[in-house]
């Protein structure tokens, strides 16, 4: 019976199992007559005549002053892909000049995995807009490239872009939450509004502590002493689940929510109010403006 050539064990074929076959000792595969002509030809002559040439003209090329002056102010920007900066500096061809001059002469880290599309102008558009408080949609829109790549080359850039439609619905003050707002003031509160936490929106946030208020209306958010059997449609679904996953956030992130009713507000006004302030005094943590 065969032995494995491995392990030294008695089994039916060279080797006893795929272990001992990719363990298996040096020199034991053979290559082909075909494969070791390509090796023998690839060690004889590594680089092409072409290659050879670009290597000698990298060596002897003598950058002028002004295009070095160039690549290292593209290359300090951080942000341009280098692609773009060999575009820009006329060595779109000289890979091989290209590369000895960065080496030779640019040692800044460069931000990874930047768009190859993206000219200086896009970026200097993006930093202005961004910097205005301009809306995303409308970024994106002026620079003709998309919303998730303006957003993921503003991150890089340690720059927060506007997400907040200012026509959303979702920005409109409501009677009974602008009604809330206005007796926390009128108790000496300084509060936010529309108050962004992580990718979340929240109705209103006590400035300097860690409550946040949420004022919910019945239909949009399926109020449970309204609707006893459960949502009614896929929008009160999807509410339910976003507030959930709001609050469990805000949790996380260490802030208190209360949450409010449309109908306790209309119910009983008085009471929600001195309620309000109660759990305001009690769960009010001072936290960093």
């Amino acid at each position: 019976m065969p032995i494995c050539e491995t392990c030294k064990s008695e089994c039916k074929k060279k080797f006893c199992n795929k272990t001992c076959y990719f363990n298996r000792p040096k020199g034991l595969r053979k290559h082909s007559i075909e494969t070791k002509q390509k090796i023998a030809k690839s060690n004889s002559n590594p680089f092409s005549w072409e290659r050879k040439k670009a290597i000698s003209v990298a060596r002897t090329y003598v950058p002028t002053q002004e295009l070095l002056q160039k690549l290292k102010s593209y290359w300090r920007l951080r942000y341009i892909n280098p692609c773009i900066i060999a575009e820009l500096c006329g060595l779109k061809n000289k890979g091989s000049v290209y590369r000895r001059l960065v080496r030779e002469h640019c040692d800044i880290e460069q931000f990874s995995f930047m768009p190859k599309n993206w000219y200086p102008e896009h970026y200097q558009k993006l930093i202005e807009l961004g910097k205005q408080n301009v809306y995303v949609r409308d970024i994106a829109n002026c620079i003709g490239f998309g919303i998730k790549q303006c957003l993921g080359i503003a991150t890089k850039l340690g720059l927060k872009l506007n997400t907040r439609n200012p026509n959303a619905w979702t920005c409109v003050t409501s009677k009974p939450e602008k009604m809330i707002l206005d007796e926390l003031i009128n108790h000496g509160y300084t509060v936010t509004t529309q108050f962004q936490l992580g990718k979340f929106l929240f109705d209103a946030h006590v400035i300097e502590t860690n409550i946040l208020i949420e004022v919910n209306g019945d239909y949009w958010h399926c109020n449970p002493k309204v609707y006893k059997n459960g949502a009614i449609n896929e929008m009160q679904k999807s509410h339910q689940r976003r507030d959930f996953a709001k609050k469990a956030f805000a949790a996380k992130m260490g802030y208190y929510l209360i949450t409010i009713w449309e109908l306790d507000i209309n119910q009983r006004k008085i009471e929600i109010v001195e309620w309000l302030l109660k759990k305001v005094k009690l769960h009010g943590k001072r936290i960093n403006a």
